[in-house]
């Protein structure tokens, strides 16, 4: 008797229950947040490019650039610069 008690008690719950996949109503403002999130992501990704390209073709950027290689750049650097292609010429 205790077995049938446990049978529809286990038998009503899971008919009561279960959620029928039709009934459950599709919730657009998690996809709108989604979409909103990708775009604004793909606006800053827009904005940093940007201001890269402006910050690399900056006069004052190249003005930097060119003052740090001569201070960073060994001196025997420019000797490879010439050499490199001598010696692949030699082996081509």
């Amino acid at each position: 008797m205790m077995y049938l008690t446990h049978i529809l008690v286990f038998f009503f719950f899971i008919t009561f229950s279960t959620v029928h996949a039709h009934s459950i109503q599709q919730d657009s403002t998690a996809e709108e947040l989604l979409n909103n999130r990708i775009n604004a992501n793909k606006q800053v990704l827009a904005m940093i490019t940007s201001y890269r390209h402006r910050f690399q073709h900056s006069p004052n950027f190249e003005a930097l650039r060119w003052a740090l290689s001569e201070k960073l750049t060994p001196p025997y650097c420019e000797v490879c610069h010439v050499v490199v292609p001598l010696v692949s010429l030699m082996y081509s």
